[in-house]
């Protein structure tokens, strides 16, 4: 009676970790000594579009998009011979031709006499974010570009006063390097002292209440400190 009861509970339990682990929306796979693959969950299965039978037993390289393979084989290495692998990125391969962008954590199982067992990761589809990265990327560019090319004297200013960034224009009107004043100097150094009293008042009403302060005056401030 004892042993069946144990075994009924071992099979619920058992049960219960299947369900975990193919339920689970983080998707998991694990590889053996030479990087073919043991498994993988339902989530990684959904996540590139493969059935089981596609997958299991096939060398792990070939989910992944020929520009990395080398670099699965290093990490691979780096797995066995260190016991993990942490946050490296690989594009992987949809069954229907896509890539997809993911961040990948390996770590390494061993047996009881510390022979390498199995290498068990997880990973996370991280192509929305270099989406957002390279769009970013492209935006900055974008009004960098714009900024550089005004044909005015232009400054952003930190709301400490400390001056963050300048154009090409303002190095030409003042003689410095961006390196000389890029969050080393504040605008009012720029300002001769009889207008600093006006200059100050002006700004502080701007930073309150914006429509406060004449667009003009500000303008001299934000895009052409030290003309006046």
């Amino acid at each position: 009676i004892y042993r069946e009861k144990t075994d009924k509970k071992l099979l619920e339990t058992d049960t219960n970790f299947k369900l975990l682990y193919d339920r689970t929306p983080i998707s998991y796979h694990s590889l053996d000594k030479n990087g073919n693959i043991l498994d993988v969950n339902v989530s990684w299965l959904v996540k590139l579009g493969y059935e089981r039978n596609e997958v299991v037993g096939k060398w792990f390289g070939n989910f992944i998009d020929p520009e990395y393979v080398e670099t699965f084989k290093e990490s691979f290495s780096g797995i066995i011979n260190n016991g993990e692998l942490l946050n490296v990125n690989f594009d992987m391969k949809h069954k229907n031709g896509n890539r997809i962008n993911v961040a990948i954590d390996c770590k390494a199982s061993y047996d009881l006499r510390g022979y390498y067992q199995q290498t068990h990761c997880i990973f996370t589809d991280i192509s929305e974010q270099k989406r957002t990265e390279k769009a970013l990327t492209e935006s900055e560019q974008y009004y960098k570009t714009i900024f550089e090319n005004t044909g005015t004297a232009t400054v952003i200013i930190e709301e400490d006063n400390t001056i963050s960034l300048i154009n090409t224009e303002f190095e030409k009107l003042y003689g410095y390097y961006n390196n000389d004043i890029e969050g080393k100097k504040g605008w009012r150094q720029f300002v001769d002292d009889k207008f600093l009293p006006m200059m100050d008042r002006y700004h502080k009403a701007r930073r309150i209440k914006p429509e406060s302060a004449p667009p003009e005056i500000m303008n001299s401030i934000l895009l052409t400190v030290g003309v006046l």
